[in-house]
């Protein structure tokens, strides 16, 4: 009588999840595409969520704006009239060239 040995192939035990994380992958991947290629076509930050099967999308010009010096950012003055550094936003732009060139889809 010959000896059998139980012998199971890690493949089978981890092949399975493996298989199964990869079509996930390609799935969201697909799902995501169109969306993240709007994003990079405007220069946005995309980020991956939720180990891959989300996405967060951030606007960098949003890095351009800061508190209004005048208005502490208040958007209003003392006599609460519109600040007219910032427009009654309570902000203003760093650098309004870059951000012009951005809106209209340039470098």
């Amino acid at each position: 009588m010959s000896h059998r040995s139980t012998y199971t192939s890690h493949f089978k035990i981890y092949g399975f999840p493996l298989k199964l994380r990869r079509l996930l992958r390609a799935i969201t991947q697909r799902v995501f595409d169109a969306a993240d290629g709007d994003a990079y076509r405007y220069g946005w930050q995309v980020t991956a969520t939720h180990s891959g099967f989300g996405r967060t999308y951030r606007d960098p010009r949003f890095d351009q704006l800061v508190p209004c010096t005048s208005c502490n950012g208040r958007g209003r003055n003392h006599d609460d009239t519109a600040c007219s550094a910032c427009h009654g936003t309570g902000r203003i732009i760093l650098n309004p060239a870059a951000l012009s060139r951005q809106v209209r889809g340039q470098p």
